[in-house]
């Protein structure tokens, strides 16, 4: 099975929570989302500036 490093890095930087709060299962999911541009994450209620500012740059230097 041919995992996406990009999709584990994604996930490492949200809180790790897996709260569901996003509306998506847990922080894979939601990283999912985000990758392919479907959510932001802003959905991530427990998430800070902090983390959707490192979300914002890996984006930028790994889907652009």
């Amino acid at each position: 099975v041919q995992v996406d490093e990009r999709l584990t890095k994604l996930t490492e930087i949200l809180p790790g929570y897996n709260c569901g709060a996003c509306g998506y299962p847990g922080c894979a999911g939601l990283a999912e989302a985000i990758a392919s541009k479907k959510a932001d994450p802003v959905l991530c209620k427990p998430g800070n500036q902090e983390m959707r500012d490192k979300i914002k740059k890996f984006m930028e230097e790994n889907y652009n």
